[in-house]
């Protein structure tokens, strides 16, 4: 475990490991990026989202946030935009979500997961 891991990486990681998904923490993409989770087999990638410091735009709007927020939501659009060009599956789970309610948050997440290993099913059996 990292002892500088938040309270929403907690969830997710202990939300992973429940589903018995396998996943790496605070995994290096292309010796750029530190992401959250990295889902090997699936190619996915999951960056817990602090509604601070990531400015969530349920609670924060673009009139509203502080430059370090801004900054960050800057950041993270390029860092998405460059993971998803790179051909990773990536996931921004927001912390408001998570704490409302984990498994509706990382419904995203399990379809997707679902949706691959049938076509890796179809395609072994040849559906």
């Amino acid at each position: 475990n990292n002892p500088r891991e938040t309270t929403l990486e907690k969830n997710i990681r202990l939300f992973l490991e429940s589903h018995n998904i396998k996943h790496d923490c605070q995994h290096i993409i292309n010796n750029k990026f530190c992401v959250d989770f990295y889902l090997e087999r699936q190619n996915i990638i999951i960056e817990a989202l602090g509604d601070y410091w990531h400015g969530n735009p349920i609670k924060y709007n673009d009139s509203n946030i502080s430059d370090i927020q801004r900054k960050n939501k800057n950041k993270d659009k390029a860092r998405f935009a460059y993971l998803n060009k790179c051909g990773y599956k990536v996931f921004g789970i927001w912390e408001n979500d998570v704490n409302a309610d984990i498994e509706k948050a990382m419904k995203p997440v399990i379809d997707c997961i679902r949706t691959l290993e049938t076509d890796i099913t179809d395609t072994l059996t040849g559906v």
